[in-house]
């Protein structure tokens, strides 16, 4: 038992320090005068990019323009925000989190489609390129990333539907927490408005 207690001290402060790495290049990153990417022939291609929240369905949205687009670059991300990027890192690589590779690998990609996004914004003057964003309603959203985590084996004798109503409107989607802190309101600021230019409520309304 102490063992394990030692070893799983040892791992959170390890992902601790890792976090803190991931931090500093968002930040480096950010400061950076962009001006090519290390792959020439990629960055000659227009850039496909879908960004959305969680849940929306992002992961058949990207699937699709890849299979149309390819081999042009397509990216799947939920951040492309310097606060998005270190949220997500906060969030993800806790050491409760199985799947820390993947996680990993987002956050790589993550941090590669903001160099695409700059470079093409000194090239150009503008973060050209084509950007794909879904949306859900936000309760249908909650639900859906319940059930997504939910582990039947451990907690299937323990569920309830009060007990699954509790947590819904208790997660981080309606209550602006992890990586939705603001709300939703502040994510499409945060991460579409700040990174790529483009006010959905001002545009909105330029639309009538």
């Amino acid at each position: 038992m102490i063992i394990l207690c030692i070893l799983s001290v040892l791992v959170g402060i390890g992902l601790l320090v890792y976090v803190r790495k991931m931090h500093k290049g968002i930040t480096r990153l950010m400061e950076r005068k962009i001006l090519q990417l290390q792959d020439e022939v990629e960055s000659n291609r227009a850039l496909h990019l879908v960004v959305s929240i969680g849940k929306c369905g992002g992961s058949t949205l990207a699937a699709s323009v890849r299979k149309a687009f390819d081999p042009r670059p397509v990216y799947h991300l939920h951040a492309i925000s310097q606060k998005g990027m270190e949220l997500c890192a906060e969030m993800w690589l806790k050491p409760e989190i199985i799947n820390r590779e993947a996680a990993m690998d987002h956050l790589r990609g993550a941090l590669k489609a903001r160099l695409a996004i700059e470079e093409r914004r000194a090239r150009y003057g503008k973060p050209a390129g084509y950007y794909i964003c879904g949306v859900r309603e936000p309760v249908a959203l909650a639900v859906s990333g319940y059930f997504q985590l939910f582990d039947a084996s451990r907690t299937l004798e323990s569920f309830s539907f009060e007990k699954a109503c509790h947590d819904i409107l208790n997660g981080p989607v309606l209550n602006s927490t992890d990586l939705y802190v603001g709300g939703l309101a502040a994510w499409f600021d945060r991460e579409i408005r700040d990174v790529i230019g483009v006010d959905i409520w001002r545009f909105a309304v330029l639309s009538g």
